[in-house]
C-alpha cells in the first residue's frame, strides 16, 4: 500500500469569529488573517506572472472588471470585500483577485468529490452534506484553509470553510442550510458575478427556496460550478450552472457529484474536466458505490468513504502525482462533513486518510 501523508504534518484549522454589520465582519477577518491574507495575495500574483506572464497591474485589472457584477448582485458582500481589504492592508483589487481566482484561473480548477445523503439512507435518519476539497499547490501551498464563524446584525449566523481573503466558499448556517461545492469548466466564460460570490450568499439565505433563488438570480454568472445544497429537513438539491443556465437535480436519499456535468438537460458543448480527466469519473462511480454499501450510512461510513485510494493518487482521496508538475500538481486539502439539523461541521486537515476530524459548530 502506498504511504499517506501523516497527521502530523498538518495545524489544526484556525477559528475566526466576527460579528455586526458587513464591514465590521469584513474588517475583523482581514486584520486577524492579515499575515495569511498577505501571503496569499504575493503567492497568486506569482502563479500568474509565471504560468500567464501578466504582471501584476494586469492580474489586478483583470479582477476589477469583476466589481461592478458583486455590487449589483450583493451590496453587503461588496462591502466586506472592501473590508477585508482594509483590514489585512492591502489594496481592494487584490482581495477581489483571490475572490475571483475561479474566474482568473478557469482552465487551472481543483477537482473535488461531494456528497449528500439524507432520511433512510442514513443509520440516525439525519442529513450529512460532506466533500473532500482538492486544491493545486500552486499557488495555495498547505494549511491555509479558515473557518470563519459570522454573527451578523440580521439574518442567519453562518459558519464558512474558506480561503484567506474569500467572503465565503462552503458551510452551513443557524437555519440549517448545508453547501459544498465543484469545479465544473466548460466553454463558456465571461464577465459576470464570481462562483466564490454566489456561494458566500447561499450561506446567508434563511430557507432551501431562498438558496436556490440566491444561485438564479446571478442571471450572469462568471464561470461554471456545482453546488449541492441541503437543508435540516432533508431535502437535496445539486445546482450544476455555466454562466447562462443551470439545472437543479434532486435526491431524496443520496447525491454525489464530483467535477463533470450530470444534467441532460444543459447546453453544454465542451465538459472540460471529462474530456480531459477521467479520474472525475472513477472518482463519481467509486464514490457511489461505496454509499450503495452502506447499508445505513454514519459519520463512520462517510469517513471511510472519503479515505477510498482506488485509482491513488488521483482517488477520491487525492494525494500529489508525482508525474505532474507546477500548476498541474493537486491534492486533498481538507475533508468536510456537515449536519444542516445538529449545526455542526466535522473536518479533517489534509488527506483523510492521515488526518484527526476536529468538531466545530454553530449555537
Amino acid at each position: 500500500m502506498t504511504s499517506v501523508v501523516q497527521a502530523a504534518e498538518y495545524k489544526p484549522i484556525e477559528t475566526i469569529n466576527v460579528s455586526g454589520g458587513p464591514h465590521d465582519r469584513g474588517y475583523a477577518y482581514g486584520r486577524t488573517c492579515k499575515q495569511q491574507i498577505g501571503q496569499a495575495v504575493d503567492s497568486n500574483l506569482a502563479f500568474y506572472k509565471t504560468y500567464c506572464n501578466f504582471p501584476k497591474a494586469t492580474t489586478l485589472r483583470l479582477a476589477h472588471k469583476y466589481a461592478p457584477f458583486i455590487q449589483n448582485y450583493s451590496s453587503e458582500i461588496d462591502e466586506e470585500i472592501t473590508a477585508i481589504a482594509e483590514g489585512a492592508e492591502r489594496p481592494r483589487d487584490a482581495i477581489l483577485m483571490l475572490t475571483c481566482y475561479w474566474e482568473l484561473m478557469y482552465t487551472y480548477a481543483s477537482h473535488c468529490t461531494a456528497i449528500a445523503v439524507t432520511g433512510s439512507a442514513t443509520v440516525d435518519g439525519e442529513t450529512y452534506v460532506a466533500q473532500n476539497n482538492d486544491e493545486a499547490l500552486e499557488p495555495w501551498g498547505s494549511n491555509f484553509s479558515k473557518i470563519v464563524v459570522a454573527k451578523p446584525q440580521s439574518g442567519p449566523s453562518f459558519l464558512t470553510y474558506t480561503y484567506p481573503g474569500f467572503p465565503g466558499q462552503m458551510g452551513l448556517n443557524s437555519n440549517g442550510i448545508a453547501l459544498c461545492v465543484n469545479a465544473l469548466i466548460t466553454e463558456q466564460h465571461e464577465l459576470g458575478v464570481p462562483f466564490q460570490v454566489i456561494t458566500s450568499e447561499v450561506l446567508r439565505q434563511k430557507s432551501i427556496g431562498d438558496a436556490i433563488n440566491a444561485v438564479m438570480r446571478a442571471k450572469k454568472r462568471a464561470s461554471s460550478g456545482n453546488l449541492l445544497i441541503a437543508d435540516e429537513n432533508g431535502e437535496i438539491y445539486d445546482l450544476e450552472t455555466t454562466p447562462h443556465e443551470f439545472d437543479a437535480l434532486y435526491s431524496y436519499q443520496k447525491m454525489v457529484h464530483t467535477n463533470h456535468f450530470l444534467s441532460t438537460r444543459m447546453n453544454v458543448k465542451t465538459d472540460v474536466v471529462r474530456q480531459n480527466m477521467c479520474d472525475t469519473v472513477i472518482r463519481y462511480n467509486r464514490m457511489s458505490r461505496n454509499l450503495e454499501e452502506s447499508d445505513k450510512i454514519s459519520i463512520e461510513s462517510l469517513i471511510h468513504a472519503f479515505k477510498d485510494h482506488v485509482n491513488y493518487p488521483n482517488s477520491i482521496c487525492r494525494h500529489v502525482d508525482e508525474r505532474q508538475t507546477g500548476k498541474d500538481r493537486l491534492k486533498t486539502a481538507d475533508c468536510m462533513i456537515y449536519s444542516p439539523s445538529k449545526k455542526r461541521m466535522w473536518l479533517a486537515r489534509g488527506n483523510p486518510c492521515g488526518g484527526e476530524f476536529q468538531t466545530f459548530g454553530l449555537s
